[in-house]
């Protein structure tokens, strides 16, 4: 019966991926072309370029309406001036569609992250599926863009350095496309790293069933894109937690990718007038200690830090 569940829950997100996919096809927009019409429609950064393709593989269901809706209302326009069959065409069905996916998931016995986790085997950094951990493929559709070392991954190397037992964050700060999580990938998947078990909680709830038990020593733990936690539902309740995680010596390292803008909203000075809320405090508690790496000879492994991946290639990188 459990495994009847899991495979209902399953079909339901599959079936939301898959009408979805279908949905930018008719509309014969990529993601980057949504994006870049929503931009024309004065939405920038409305939706980042990774969370649509994971709304195209099932990995993440959209959890805010009002941007869900506003991808949904563009691509139905689209179907219309190209006079193509969109999968189901009026906003309320779309919404329906994702109200069954989100029952689904959320059902009680259903909780993907629980089933996740005590179903999926242990692996190792090597074995990981690079695109399943947000690299992006070549264009062209190639499995990986061909890896150009640069300065910024030296920083990495030295930072991640697998002899220093202490529990740290690392950060890869930069723009979109610029390469983060490919020098991210590069650093766990090859050398010692990349037999160290590597664990990717894709949202804040599964980062918090993952906290709630034993870590193991010499763990990667990837979180991707940082505002997935930060923004995400019972996201500083996650993050609040892997601060309490950081604060020992077991050599377990986190690594995420951040955008300069979101950096700077989660490290922004909260005070203002009365009843001002702070959405982010957990964020900025455990952003805040980070340094910013810019020399191997400077960089203390133990504390972690912050390393910029710059958003062009030098005249030396390229040479």
């Amino acid at each position: 019966m459990a495994a009847q569940r899991q495979g209902d829950e399953q079909q339901d997100v599959g079936e939301f991926a898959r009408a979805f996919t279908s949905l930018l096809q008719a509309a014969k927009l990529s993601p980057d072309k949504l994006r870049r019409e929503l931009a024309r429609q004065h939405q920038p950064g409305l939706v980042a370029r990774a969370t649509l393709y994971d709304w195209m593989s099932g990995q993440h269901l959209p959890e805010d309406d009002a941007a869900f809706l506003a991808v949904v209302r563009t691509c139905l326009a689209f179907t219309g001036d190209r006079r193509t069959r969109p999968p189901r065409g009026t906003e309320r069905d779309w919404l329906a569609l994702l109200d069954q996916a989100r029952r689904t998931r959320d059902a009680p016995g259903q909780h993907p992250t629980r089933m996740r986790h005590t179903a999926a085997p242990v692996r190792a950094a090597r074995d990981w599926d690079p695109v399943k951990l947000g690299v992006h493929k070549a264009i062209g559709g190639d499995p990986l863009p061909a890896f150009v070392r640069r300065q910024h991954d030296d920083l990495l190397d030295a930072v991640m350095n697998p002899r220093v037992a202490a529990n740290r964050l690392i950060v890869l700060r930069g723009g979109s496309s610029t390469g983060k999580s490919r020098s991210a990938y590069h650093a766990v998947s090859r050398g010692a790293l990349a037999a160290w078990r590597l664990e990717y909680p894709p949202i804040p709830a599964e980062l918090i069933y993952l906290l709630d038990g034993e870590v193991p020593s010499r763990t990667v733990l990837w979180l991707r894109e940082f505002r997935d936690y930060a923004d995400g539902d019972r996201g500083q309740e996650a993050l609040a937690r892997l601060i309490r995680l950081l604060d020992g010596h077991r050599h377990i390292i986190v690594i995420t990718t951040m955008w300069r803008d979101f950096w700077d909203a989660y490290t922004a000075d909260p005070r203002g007038g009365p009843g001002t809320s702070d959405p982010y405090t957990a964020a900025r508690a455990l952003l805040a200690g980070l340094t910013e790496l810019t020399s191997t000879s400077d960089i203390d492994p133990s504390c972690g830090g912050v390393i910029d991946v710059p958003d062009v290639f030098s005249a030396r990188d390229l040479a």
